[in-house]
């Protein structure tokens, strides 16, 4: 039977870990979402949030706060958790957890389940005691616990199904794609290239959902009633352009755009490439600083919203932040001047130059009214 979750509301990323936070040592919270968002990343978001080293599958630090696990049921066998093995002392079968879980030592475990409804029938009856009771094997996870888990909509056509009698155990909730301001706060901080950056600020429809309306003739994104588009925009699928971004002096153009394509489908590809073209020809951020009032203005927008960009990342004095400010000011555009006031408010690294410069203060307060 093929579960469809028809509450109208959707969480965000941030309010998807803020659900398991709160409520995932009782509830397992079941996140359904568009393909590449980043969903399973929630597991590494949530070792950030409580300040402990782990990120990925392999990791381990005996000093976290919790231990951190990740299922993929696509590709997962009842073996690699769990063993059935006999007891010769006592002359019966015992149930033999993986050393992953690292159960002896008491400490508390983050279970990701992750493509939940894409699994074997079996293994989700192997998972329901562990999602409902907080038990695999015959061991009770550690106390303070938590397990959710991930999969895709049933409407995105590639084979998400569940049972009704484990649907009902299970707080099952709408995760919607981080839009493109989401997402450029946190490529910022992981450090993808400004290119990339600039280009998804410019194209703010490649993070649309097909779920939205008027999205029919949108190429950038996924969309299940278009046969054979495996390649389109995503988080996950910008996230590994940015290593050819980085790497696109080293090839020509033509073979650039094909490995672009690859990832982030054709259409996507060509407009990217195109918005490379206009790096080099851009005024540096230390001549714009040094003449903020005779650097032309380019015409072509996404040519402005790359200075915004390169500006937001390279400044570092209040004497650059202030000089820097006359040039945006220059601007004929609220929205490309606000690309550089976002990107100073919302990075560690500028909050406090952007709080204690007057200009750019003053800025804020006189489009108040018109900042999202």
């Amino acid at each position: 039977m093929t579960i469809i979750n028809t509450s109208k509301a959707f969480v965000s990323l941030s309010e998807f870990r803020d659900l398991i936070d709160t409520f995932g040592s009782d509830i397992t919270v079941l996140g359904f979402g568009e393909p590449g968002m980043a969903k399973s990343a929630t597991l590494s978001a949530l070792a950030e949030r409580y300040g402990d080293k782990w990120r990925q599958t392999g990791d381990y630090y005996p000093e976290d706060n919790y231990r951190y696990i990740y299922i993929d049921c696509t590709n997962e066998e009842i073996n690699d958790r769990k063993m059935n093995m006999p007891r010769h002392d006592t002359r019966s079968i015992a149930a033999y957890l993986s050393d992953e879980f690292h159960m002896a030592d008491g400490k508390p475990l983050i279970i990701l389940i992750d493509e939940y409804s894409k699994g074997p029938r079996m293994l989700q009856a192997t998972w329901s005691r562990l999602m409902l009771d907080r038990i695999i094997g015959s061991a009770r996870l550690p106390a303070g616990s938590k397990v959710f888990a991930t999969s895709n909509h049933a409407s995105d056509g590639i084979g998400d199904k569940i049972e009704a009698h484990s649907a009902n155990r299970l707080m099952i909730v709408n995760v919607r794609k981080p839009n493109a301001a989401e997402f450029n706060k946190y490529a910022q901080s992981v450090g993808i290239s400004d290119i990339l950056r600039t280009w998804v600020m410019a194209n703010k429809r490649c993070l649309a959902s097909y779920l939205d309306g008027g999205q029919e003739d949108n190429e950038f994104i996924f969309n299940p009633t278009r046969s054979g588009a495996v390649s389109f925009v995503s988080p996950r699928s910008l996230s590994k352009s940015d290593i050819v971004v980085r790497k696109r002096d080293v090839m020509p153009d033509h073979l650039i755009e094909a490995a672009l394509a690859g990832l982030v489908g054709m259409a996507a590809a060509k407009s990217m490439v195109a918005t490379f073209a206009l790096d080099k020809d851009i005024t540096p951020f230390a001549q714009v600083v040094k003449d903020p009032m005779g650097t032309p203005v380019p015409e072509n927008p996404t040519a402005q919203i790359l200075m915004m960009v390169k500006g937001a990342d390279q400044v570092e004095t209040q004497d650059e932040l202030e000089s820097f400010m006359q040039f945006v000011n220059r601007l004929p555009s609220f929205e490309v001047q606000q690309v550089f006031f976002v990107q100073m408010v919302t990075q560690t690294r500028t909050v406090l130059l952007a709080r204690n410069n007057k200009t750019l203060t003053k800025w804020r307060l006189d489009n108040s009214e018109f900042i999202s």
